[in-house]
């Protein structure tokens, strides 16, 4: 049991690394032509 809770921990903690990259990339203008479309 604790393996799987630190596997999803990990999950977890790449999601939030994932969404805060697109966050980033949003706010330096790379993506941000294809979010005002």
């Amino acid at each position: 049991m604790e393996c799987l809770l630190q596997d999803a921990r990990e999950r977890r903690l790449d999601v939030v690394a994932t969404q805060e990259s697109r966050v980033s990339e949003w706010i330096n203008g790379e993506k941000a032509d294809e979010f005002y479309l």
